[in-house]
């Protein structure tokens, strides 16, 4: 793999390995994906610093337990990030990549989120943070003002912050599987640009069930009409 030159993709997905030399991808400055596949089994990620413009896209589902500040400092023109399906604690690491526009780290180990997480507030659209074990979200969260897409379902969250009045371009915003029993008004009526946000399997939304259901009250079906007007407007369909 060091005498590789200019390789732009590179997958060692479905293998065996617990190891890569430093010096792997010293050769290969404008790679653009990186995939290590399921079973990638190693517990800390380091290439060399001579990989200044490796790319625009890393992509991994191993088993990282820590990431190396030295392989992501000379990571400048990283675009998209994908770290999901690890043992990741901590992804501080990662915040100082202010040109990524997307970060997928869902399926990890993650129970807070780092104050320096505003410092992609420039470029940064999808934040993918499902799976984890976060119980509470900072204010940075609010400062990512670019966010189109925001997961956050499948963690232990209670409440939601409501400093979320900066996502003005918010489009999709997943909060399922939580422990959420009340929810701030800038979420129903004050992001503009809202068009999906799912709550199911909250108290929340248990709740209004059971007291609907309690009343008398049935659940009606969409009919096909109202399902053809929502996938229009999702999907900003011209009609």
């Amino acid at each position: 793999l060091e005498t590789a030159v200019d390789l732009r993709k590179f997958s060692v997905g479905n293998n065996n390995l617990t190891k890569l030399s430093k010096d792997s991808f010293a050769k290969n400055a404008n790679m653009t994906e990186l995939n290590f596949g399921n079973k990638y089994k190693t517990e800390s990620l380091s290439l060399s610093k001579r990989s200044a413009d490796f790319g625009k896209q890393l992509t991994s589902s191993n088993s990282f337990m820590t990431l190396d500040p030295e392989i992501f400092s000379s990571l400048v023109k990283l675009k998209k990030l994908d770290l999901s399906s690890n043992k990741i604690h901590d992804f501080e690491v990662v915040c100082f990549l202010k040109n990524l526009s997307k970060l997928q780290l869902s399926g990890n180990e993650i129970s807070f989120l780092p104050e320096t997480l505003s410092n992609m507030a420039n470029n940064l659209e999808y934040l993918y943070l499902g799976y984890n074990k976060l119980d509470r979200l900072s204010c940075s969260i609010a400062k990512l003002s670019k966010l189109k897409v925001l997961a956050l379902n499948n963690n232990k969250l209670s409440e939601v912050t409501s400093n979320l009045k900066e996502l003005a371009n918010l489009q999709v915003f997943h909060l399922h599987n939580n422990s959420i029993s009340s929810l701030p008004r800038i979420l129903v009526d004050g992001l503009p640009s809202l068009k999906e946000l799912s709550l199911r399997n909250n108290p929340l939304i248990d709740k209004f069930v059971r007291k609907r259901f309690n009343e008398g009250r049935k659940h009606t079906a969409p009919s096909l009409f109202e399902l053809a007007c929502r996938t229009i407007k999702m999907h900003d369909i011209p009609y």
